[in-house]
């Protein structure tokens, strides 16, 4: 008798009910349309593990940055979170029996969600700061009509964009503002 394909799901699970109801192997076989040997194989494999499901292994080569070298990966990185990742690589591989490429450290960062320094916005501290940020508030103020944009001088800004609707939202000091169609230095309505 030639090999055929798995058998289904639904095939396995009558096997394993026939069995389970006192049918006999040769029975079990004739009901199924399937060998002995199959109908053993499936109820060995049933009472082990409780379930006839394939379990997907793995396929594809290991990953060379593992859990292990993923978190001391992580460790390189925020000891030293200005380097390029030619460096990190060189800094990596200078510990590890395995050599990785500045390809596959970049990739696994990716991964990890550890992306570039990017600059952070501050509030303006001194009083020129200040005053520079008076002066633009009056100059453009709500729709440019030199009344000053409330909360700007209390340096918490908070945004939500929604492009798709052209709806945008913004929390600045203690009120909400929310418009339509947020134009660059039109600050938007109170809400």
């Amino acid at each position: 008798m030639g090999k055929r394909k798995d058998l289904s799901e639904f095939d396995k699970g009558q096997i394993v009910m026939a069995r389970r109801l006192g049918q006999s192997i040769s029975k079990t076989a004739a009901l199924v349309g399937c060998s002995r040997s199959a109908v053993v194989s499936i109820y060995q494999k049933y009472s082990k593990e409780g379930t006839v499901v394939n379990r997907r292994q793995g396929h594809g080569r290991p990953s060379l940055i593992d859990a292990r070298g993923g978190r001391r990966l992580a460790r390189v990185v925020r000891s030293n979170r200005r380097a390029p990742v030619a460096q990190t690589a060189q800094e990596v591989n200078a510990g590890s029996d395995r050599k990785v490429s500045e390809y596959t450290v970049h990739h696994s960062l990716l991964c990890m969600e550890l992306h570039s320094c990017r600059p952070v916005r501050v509030p303006m501290l001194t009083p020129v700061h200040r005053r520079k940020s008076q002066q633009w508030s009056i100059r453009t103020g709500p729709r440019s009509n030199g009344r000053r944009w409330p909360g700007l001088m209390n340096h918490v800004f908070f945004y939500i964009t929604w492009m798709a609707g052209c709806m945008c939202v913004a929390y600045l000091g203690n009120t909400w503002y929310q418009d339509a169609l947020w134009e660059e230095g039109k600050p938007p309505e109170a809400v």
